[in-house]
């Protein structure tokens, strides 16, 4: 199998998490390790990589499950459905917010799918970065200039 970075790994995520906030979903995927959580409900998986063929389409049918989903810098899914702990809300956003701030510490990248607004918000290293409109026209010929700014922020 390719050997893939993770600014490629950033590009799939951020392509999935607009194609979920166009169909009014929402979600979170957090990239990277030693992340607090516990399971939302039990489930088993076989081993799922974001680059394998087909894995587009069964990682926005678990990001839309209540929870997050957890995607090592491998781009190998660690876990989904779960809750992030120690998170705490803040005002004028949801606990979703909450988590993908306290899950994008230790250099860990989150990624927020807004339902309510159709937006995908990028955190890292505990701050939210940038926002990402999924109804912008032609949106997706930016992704590489977001993750160089990911790339750069850290």
């Amino acid at each position: 199998m390719k050997k893939h970075g993770i600014k490629e790994l950033e590009e799939k995520i951020i392509k999935i998490g607009i194609e979920i906030a166009r169909e009014g979903s929402g979600a979170l995927f957090v990239i990277g390790e030693n992340i607090s959580y516990e399971k939302l409900m039990k489930h088993k998986f076989g081993k799922l990589n974001v680059f394998n063929k087909g894995a587009e389409k069964i990682l926005k049918g678990l990001a839309v499950i209540d929870g997050a989903v957890i995607i090592d810098r491998k781009g190998n899914l660690i876990d989904y459905s779960v809750l992030i702990k120690k998170s705490r809300p803040f005002v004028g956003f949801g606990t979703r917010h909450a988590a993908a701030m306290t899950a994008s510490k230790n250099r860990n990248i989150s990624i927020l799918i807004s339902k309510e607004e159709r937006k995908v918000k990028i955190f890292k290293d505990g701050k939210y970065l940038m926002q990402i409109d999924a109804l912008q026209k032609n949106v997706e010929k930016e992704i590489p200039l977001m993750t160089k700014i990911l790339e750069s922020a850290g």
